[in-house]
C-alpha cells in the first residue's frame, strides 16, 4: 500500500518544526538580532575618514620639514656672512664690492649652504644691498625659499639677511696728537679710558731686575711686585713695569703688552670708567 504525500501537508510540517518561519524570514530575524560587526555603513566611514586624514597628515609632515629645512638654510647663509664680515673687517681698509662678492659664494660652496630650495640655486643669492667704506662693512644676502607646494599662486618667500662691522683701524702712534682732545685709548681687557698715549698704565716702562733684587724692587706707587700668574717662572732676570704690581719672567708675557684702540670721547665715557692718572676730573 503505497504512502501519499500532500504538497500542503510537508509545507505545513515545515513551518511547525521551524516556529511557523521560513528560513529566508528565520535569517532576517537574526541578523536584525545580531547585526553584522563591520556593516557596509561603518567601512564607508573609516574609507572617508582616512581620505581626508592621510593627506591632511602629509601635508603637516610636510610643512614641519620644510620650516626645519628653513631654519638650516638661514642659519648657514647667515654664518657665511659673519666670517666673511670679521675676517674683512681686520683688514683696516675697505675691502671693495668684488672681493666681499667673491668670498661670499667661495666660502658659500665651501660650507655646503644648501641651495635646493634658493629660487635660482646659488646664484638666486644676490648682494646688491651690500655696501662698504673706509668705516663699515655691510654685507647683505636677499634671496627667495621656495615652497614645497604652490600656495595661492605664490612661488616661495623673500629672505634678507645683513650683517655689519666697523673696519678696525687701530691706532697710528705717529699721529698728530692735536685729536687726543676728542678721542679716548681703551685697551682690549680693559675696564677705563685714558686721554694720552703716555699714561703710564698704557705705556708701559719695562725695565729688567735680577733675582736678587727682586725681593727689594718696589713701583712707583710703593708696593712691592708679586709672581705673575701667567708666566711667574723661576728665572735670573725679571721683567717689571713702573706702575705695575707683578713680575714677569718672559718679555712676551701677555701682561706686559697692550692692545690699544682709539674710539670717540663720547663713547668712552658712556662705557668705561676714567684713568685715575690720565683722565681724572673728566
Amino acid at each position: 500500500m503505497g504512502v501519499s504525500l500532500n504538497k500542503n501537508h510537508l509545507y505545513s510540517n515545515y513551518k511547525n518544526k521551524n516556529d511557523g518561519l521560513f528560513l529566508r524570514d528565520r535569517m532576517k530575524a537574526i541578523r536584525k538580532r545580531r547585526p553584522y560587526p563591520f556593516s557596509s555603513y561603518e567601512t564607508g566611514s573609516y574609507t572617508i575618514e582616512a581620505a581626508v586624514l592621510l593627506p591632511m597628515f602629509l601635508v603637516f609632515g610636510m610643512l614641519v620639514l620644510f620650516c626645519m629645512k628653513t631654519v638650516y638654510t638661514q642659519w648657514k647663509v647667515s654664518t657665511v656672512l659673519d666670517q666673511i664680515v670679521d675676517t674683512t673687517a681686520l683688514y683696516g681698509e675697505n675691502p671693495g664690492d668684488a672681493v666681499l662678492y667673491g668670498a661670499f659664494y667661495t666660502l658659500a660652496a665651501k660650507e655646503k649652504v644648501p641651495t635646493e630650495d634658493i629660487l635660482g640655486g646659488i646664484a638666486g643669492i644676490t648682494l646688491f644691498q651690500s655696501s662698504s667704506d673706509d668705516l663699515r662693512i655691510a654685507l647683505s644676502a636677499d634671496y627667495i625659499i621656495t615652497y614645497p607646494i604652490s600656495l595661492l599662486g605664490k612661488q616661495g618667500f623673500y629672505v634678507s639677511q645683513t650683517r655689519t662691522a666697523r673696519i678696525w683701524n687701530g691706532y697710528d702712534p705717529t699721529q698728530n696728537t692735536s685729536e687726543e682732545g676728542s678721542i679716548a685709548f681703551v685697551t682690549k681687557y680693559g675696564t677705563v679710558y685714558h686721554l694720552s698715549l703716555s699714561c703710564p698704565h698704557i705705556d708701559l716702562s719695562i725695565r729688567s731686575i735680577s733675582k736678587e733684587q727682586l725681593s727689594d724692587a718696589k713701583n712707583l706707587s710703593g708696593g712691592k711686585y708679586k709672581k705673575c700668574p701667567m708666566c711667574g717662572k723661576k728665572s735670573d732676570v725679571y721683567y717689571v713695569t713702573a706702575w705695575g704690581d707683578c713680575y714677569h719672567s718672559s718679555l712676551s708675557c701677555s701682561g706686559l703688552k697692550r692692545t690699544i684702540y682709539r674710539i670717540p670721547l663720547e663713547d668712552a665715557k658712556a662705557s668705561y670708567n676714567p684713568c685715575s692718572k690720565c683722565a681724572a676730573g673728566q
